[in-house]
């Protein structure tokens, strides 16, 4: 075994690798998901807010619908991460009861003829005396996604002992569990 030492490196240290030139990648990624995320918030809340409604639409119709407001979710999308940031930043409980006042904002910008700003006020004003409401629910929603992981996970470590036909037993079960 034999270990290269670049020029003036000094033995017993680690030369980390530049990753400066993946940060464009990064960013282009960020922006992708972004975009990726917004389309997909709004097709899917067009979908269900026409089952919900008893419509029955075309696939194409309701995709057409749903990128008809990607534009404005993805700068709802944005609103949202900068302001739930900053009320993060200041202490756990003012993101909390930021992020329950905001939560129906996505709705909002897809559901009712609103820009992503005024999605922020009308979500505001429609969970007005009922955060506490929301806010259990959250909590309640969390409690489930998180002890479905945790089956997920124990049964992860109890078939992985099996090999690869285990793992893939595992995954099995635990995406089908979410």
């Amino acid at each position: 075994l034999s270990i290269e030492l670049g020029a003036g490196q000094v033995p017993g240290t680690a030369v980390m690798p530049d990753f400066s030139r993946l940060l464009p990648l990064l960013g282009i990624s960020v922006v992708v998901s972004l975009v990726y995320t917004a389309v997909v918030y709004a097709i899917f809340m067009r979908l269900f807010a026409d089952d919900l409604e008893g419509l029955e639409r075309p696939i194409g119709d309701v995709v057409r619908a749903g990128l008809g407001h990607a534009p404005a979710l993805l700068v709802l999308n944005l609103a949202l991460a900068f302001s739930l940031t900053f009320g993060f930043m200041l202490c756990l409980v003012p993101g909390i009861l930021l992020s329950i006042a905001l939560i129906f904002a996505i709705p909002a910008v897809v559901l009712e003829p609103t820009g992503p700003f005024s999605a922020l006020g009308i979500s505001w004003d429609r969970t007005k005396g009922h955060r506490l409401n929301v806010f259990l629910v959250m909590l309640v929603a969390g409690a489930v996604l998180f002890g479905v992981g945790m089956i997920g996970m124990i049964g992860q470590l109890v078939l992985a002992r099996l090999g690869t036909p285990g793992l893939v037993v595992s995954t099995v079960i635990q995406q089908g569990l979410s």
